[in-house]
């Protein structure tokens, strides 16, 4: 989701805000050298923001039934 990136000292890449000192407009995918791409710092907080805004990719009617297939045959049926 980045718009803005900046060169740390070591020539890498970082996502940053459009305000910061050194921002230049680009997204992820016009980086010149992916391989100098560095992650942001993730904190629980980013966790926490992902999941409210993540739809869950299995159903409760899914998980019930894992559920009673674990009951009849066990863990590693």
């Amino acid at each position: 989701m980045a718009t803005h990136f900046k060169k740390d000292q070591e020539g890498f890449y970082l996502p940053c805000a459009p305000s910061d000192s050194g921002a230049f407009p680009m997204t992820l995918t016009q980086i010149p050298e992916p391989s100098k791409l560095k992650p942001p710092v993730v904190c629980c907080d980013d966790f926490i923001k992902a999941t409210s805004k993540i739809k869950p990719t299995v159903s409760q009617k899914d998980l019930e039934r894992q559920h009673e297939f674990t009951e009849e045959f066990g863990q590693e049926g």
